[in-house]
């Protein structure tokens, strides 16, 4: 029998004052969570390590984003700032929260390989049928809003992310953002993951 598992988990960033101590040997350590194997967290990097300077083989393992062309500006940039950033150690937990693939409602629209459509669940950009080699990473930049208090008696969620599938008839997704709520008359803001692998259960 072939089942869909869906977990959403919240990355709850945490740091101890005065910094986090890191062994010398250890950079990276396995997360337990019942079904999904291979889930690694990347707990830090060698003392002096430059992301910017470093080469690909050193950024895969310590858990960078591949770097881009050097000639697109403007990606290089954005990259830089991303990878020059303080790392902050993941604590994980269910959130119980789910944002899936897109819910779409009625037909949508393909033009130059975009689609638009209407969604019940999200919105935004996607790019479909690529040619060779199928897409391997994605990256996005933006500015985590505020909420507030001004309508104490809405609770609200709002999530930004990017995310590989999910625009699509299929059987697997992943994707990461950051969600900001304001439920119970107070703001909440987080960062999170999801994935849907396709998992054999006997």
């Amino acid at each position: 029998m072939r089942r869909e598992i869906v977990y959403s988990l919240t990355l709850l960033g945490a740091l101890a004052a005065g910094g986090v101590a890191v062994n010398a040997q250890e950079f990276d350590s396995n997360i337990k969570v019942p079904g999904i194997t291979a889930l690694t967290a990347h707990t830090g990097v060698p003392q002096g390590f430059d992301p910017v300077s470093a080469s690909d083989s050193q950024l895969e393992v310590y858990g960078f984003p591949r770097r881009p062309d050097m000639n697109d500006t403007k990606a290089y940039t954005r990259w830089v700032q991303a990878v020059s950033g303080t790392r902050i150690v993941p604590q994980f937990t269910n959130s119980g929260r789910r944002h899936l693939p897109n819910q779409r409602i009625g037909k949508s629209e393909t033009v130059a390989n975009t689609t638009n459509s209407s969604s019940g669940n999200w919105s935004g950009y996607s790019v479909q049928k690529s040619s060779n080699p199928p897409f391997v990473q994605v990256d996005g930049l933006w500015i985590v809003p505020s909420v507030n208090n001004q309508s104490q008696s809405i609770n609200g969620y709002m999530s930004e992310w990017v995310g590989i599938d999910g625009n699509c008839t299929c059987n697997d997704l992943i994707q990461d953002g950051t969600e900001q709520q304001f439920t119970n008359g107070q703001a909440t803001y987080y960062a999170w993951i999801e994935f849907i692998p396709k998992t054999k259960l006997s």
